[in-house]
Formats: C-alpha cells, sequence, structure tokens
C-alpha cells in the first residue's frame, strides 16, 4: 500500500472521532439545541463510544486486508449494533 493509500485508511477510520469535539462545542455554545439544556451534552456519549468502535474496526479491518469500502461499511454496522447493544444492556 502507497504512503497516500495508508494516509485516507487512517483518516477515514479517524474522522468521526475527531468531528466529535466539533459536536461538543456546538452543542456548549448553544448552536445545537435538542430541547434537553445541559443535559444535551449526555447525547454526545453514544457518539464518542460509536466513534472509538468504529475507528479501532476500520482499522482492524485494513490490518485484515480488506478494502477501503467493505472495511468501512463493517466498521459502520459492528460499532453501531455494539453501541444499540449496550444501549439495550443497559435500558
Amino acid at each position: 500500500m502507497t504512503a497516500m493509500g495508508a494516509v485516507v485508511r487512517i483518516s477515514t477510520a479517524l474522522a468521526p472521532l475527531m468531528v466529535t469535539p466539533a459536536l461538543i462545542k456546538a452543542i456548549a455554545d448553544g448552536w445545537l439545541n435538542f430541547g434537553g439544556g445541559e443535559k444535551d451534552i449526555v447525547l454526545v456519549v453514544p457518539r464518542l463510544i460509536w466513534s472509538i468502535a468504529f475507528a479501532a474496526l476500520a482499522l482492524v479491518n485494513w490490518r485484515r486486508h480488506m478494502r477501503l469500502g467493505q472495511s468501512l461499511v463493517r466498521a459502520v454496522a459492528w460499532a453501531t449494533g455494539g453501541v444499540m447493544l449496550l444501549a439495550l444492556v443497559r435500558g
């Protein structure tokens, strides 16, 4: 794999995680309002868990030599399933 391919893989894996602080700032500054007042920031926790799981799974799939599209689709599916399972267990 070329260096540019590695940059693309790593940046696509970490993109959701890198956007999460901007989401936190938008909620804290009032740009996003979900009607919960200060409790809106709690909505970031599932997003953060999902982003970490997505990044880890995308990088693991890369290590398993999957193509980029297939790797991202599987990472999305597994990360979403994991967050949903955590919600069901906790709920």
